[in-house]
């Protein structure tokens, strides 16, 4: 049997997208923040030996700096919540571009952990 190969994603469409619990305007209007800097996940040692896949979600708030200001994650399992939280720590977007953090907006980005055959 050939070795499986793994398949970790950032799934993006369309950049960003809003979280629905935080839709308000704010003065920097439809500003959509582009991510510069990031580790990929790493695919967890015990899902793997298991051969199990999963998907996570991690919703954010960015700072004036880029940062990620606050995050919430909820994974399909808590195996890969681990995994998920080191990637979204090492994340870094684009720069509020208004002169102080007006925004409450959340951003999701999801995860998902495949086993690629």
């Amino acid at each position: 049997m050939a070795p499986r190969g793994l398949l970790v994603s950032l799934v993006i469409p369309a950049g960003l997208m809003a979280a629905p619990a935080a839709l308000a305007q704010s003065d920097a209007g439809e500003w959509r923040p582009q991510q510069v800097e990031g580790e990929a996940p790493v695919y967890p040692g015990t899902a793997l030996r298991r051969a199990q896949e999963g998907d996570c979600s991690v919703v954010f708030r960015i700072d004036q700096q880029g940062r990620i200001d606050e995050f919430e994650i909820s994974c399909s399992d808590p195996v890969f919540e681990p995994a998920a939280l080191a990637a979204a720590s090492s994340w870094r977007f684009t720069p509020w571009p208004g002169p102080e953090m007006l925004s409450v907006r959340r951003y999701s980005k999801p995860i998902r952990f495949r086993l690629d055959d």
